[in-house]
């Protein structure tokens, strides 16, 4: 094969930092970079130039951040859990000095990060995914809303390894899986998920509703599921 993409922030994915404490993983699949440009076929060249000149990929490479893109509702979800407060008054209201980014609101997009990266820090919270890298035959699916489903069958790389070993290394409290690891249409990605849960037995690995905006899943129904799951990491005593 030769296109070969990883893993945006492929250097996110893992740490090795004895000073940190990590009280919550949190688990996603993938969020692909740029393809290896240096291997690419001509007519692989052209396939890709059609892709980058959408307006949704050209959205999704300025992210900063894992669930940064606009359709996905992680971020606001996690400034619910963390600031119920101001959303008690309207949920649907945009916080300007929040978790979620809003080029709307005219934020600063690497100030927003370094808040959500200060939450993590102050949370106990790693955010990891799956799949380090994959080699798919086509372009088709890949930058499409980023579809498990296609990126199931071609993965060259699992984040499984580092992910046991963080396990080990932190001993968290709670691993949070956010897409649903029993459905037919990934596998491979479904069976990583059995790797952890038959080697941490007695961990609690559990599922959250996914923040994917492909998975329609309202901000009410988010926030009850991840509120109830995240309680235990004392949001409301920092």
């Amino acid at each position: 094969m030769t296109i070969r993409i990883k893993h945006k922030f492929s250097d996110r994915l893992y740490i090795n930092d004895e000073s940190s404490k990590i009280d919550t993983i949190i688990i996603g699949t993938f969020n692909p970079g740029l393809p290896n440009s240096n291997i690419l076929t001509e007519q692989e060249r052209k396939q890709f130039l059609q892709v980058s000149n959408s307006t949704y990929f050209k959205s999704a490479q300025e992210i900063l951040n894992l669930y940064d893109r606009s359709n996905n509702r992680f971020w606001k979800v996690m400034d619910m859990v963390n600031n119920h407060d101001f959303y008690k008054v309207d949920i649907k209201r945009h916080n300007p000095v929040g978790l979620k980014y809003y080029k709307s609101n005219g934020m600063d997009r690497h100030l927003t990060f370094e808040r959500q990266k200060q939450f993590c820090k102050d949370k106990n919270i790693l955010i990891t995914d799956t799949i380090i890298e994959i080699e798919p035959k086509s372009f088709d699916g890949i930058y499409d809303y980023y579809n498990d489903k296609v990126i199931d069958g071609c993965v060259t790389m699992w984040n499984t390894t580092n992910i046991i070993n963080m396990i080990k290394q932190y001993n968290p409290k709670r691993v949070l899986v956010n897409f649903n690891y029993n459905g037919l249409e990934t596998p491979n990605i479904n069976y990583q998920i059995s790797i952890l849960r038959n080697t941490f037995a007695k961990l609690n690995i559990q599922r959250i509703l996914s923040p994917s905006g492909a998975a329609k899943n309202s901000y009410v129904d988010l926030y009850n599921d991840w509120n109830r799951k995240l309680n235990s990491i004392s949001f409301y005593e920092k």
